[in-house]
């Protein structure tokens, strides 16, 4: 499984005076099993390709193949199917919750499919689970009273319970507070090893793109920038501050210590790892010290 785009494009308003390129030639491939973070500023094409990658727009040139399927090719049955299998959280799902339940909300996509109502429980619980909230608490809570970021985590939890092969996540940390951030993606980690599920991440927020993709994206202007493993984004620093995209301040901080020799390892992806590094390169330095003496 995985998703190749080719030479893609998307013009809106083709053909009228608004009109407006939100992608320019993208060509690359999504892995099985990975996760890809996406980042640029606002206007760069991110949350316009999250829909083309789930069919929900066509490209205007270039083709998308997801499991060696061309999407322009489906019909509207086939397009349907599709989105069961990749499944798209937008930037801001809670604003599209309908049901009053949670429980619900929930289990309106595998209602929708026909599954039985045990088969639907057991989806819930492993959905709302999946983002860090409790079954019994939240079951039957009242949609409305819900604060903004239990919203977002209802509505992803939503998509979860179609099971999908691919989740697509348009800012999926917006509105929570840090321990929500923090545990929402632990638990996408959990989902990707776990469930083998490919996910998709658009973020303005580098640090927490770096905990957990394998791969990020720099889109500027609808253009690819950048992709690169995640182990190797320091030595990028200057091209991503260039861009105007917030850098972690541990990747900062290796980058300027290489700059004054320290040889440190660029491979670091939380601030433990940097910290370490740092550590075993004092270590190292105070025996020379001592060997000099």
């Amino acid at each position: 499984m995985s998703i190749k785009i080719d030479n893609v494009s998307y013009i809106y308003q083709k053909g009228t005076p608004f009109a407006r390129q939100a992608l320019k030639d993208l060509t690359f491939d999504i892995h099985d099993n990975e996760i890809l973070g996406i980042i640029g500023l606002q206007g760069s094409g991110k949350s316009t390709l999250l829909q083309i990658l789930n069919g929900l727009i066509k490209p205007t040139k270039g083709r998308v193949w997801v499991d060696n399927q061309n999407i322009k090719s489906l019909t509207k049955k086939e397009l349907k199917g599709l989105r069961q299998k990749v499944g798209l959280a937008f930037q801001h799902p809670e604003q599209q919750i309908f049901e009053l339940r949670v429980y619900d909300e929930i289990a309106f996509g595998p209602r929708n499919l026909g599954i039985d109502s045990w088969e639907t429980e057991k989806r819930i619980r492993e959905a709302l689970d999946g983002v860090g909230l409790s079954f019994e608490l939240f079951k039957d809570r009242p949609t409305n009273t819900l604060s903004s970021g239990e919203k977002r985590r209802v509505a992803i939890a939503g998509i979860l319970a179609l099971k999908p092969g691919y989740l697509l996540l348009d800012e999926p940390t917006s509105g929570l507070d840090f321990e929500g951030s923090e545990v929402l993606i632990d638990k996408l980690k959990v989902l990707n090893q776990k469930h083998m599920t490919t996910i998709v991440i658009v973020s303005h927020n580098l640090y927490y793109l770096t905990r957990i993709c394998d791969r990020i994206m720099l889109l500027k202007d609808g253009g690819l920038i950048l992709l690169e493993d995640t182990s190797l984004l320091t030595k990028y620093y200057k091209l991503l501050k260039e861009h105007f995209i917030e850098v972690p301040v541990f990747q900062g901080l290796i980058y300027q210590l290489n700059n004054r020799g320290w040889g440190l390892n660029t491979a670091v992806r939380t601030p433990q790892q940097a910290g370490l590094e740092i550590a075993k390169r004092l270590k190292t330095s105070s025996r020379g010290d001592k060997s000099r003496s």
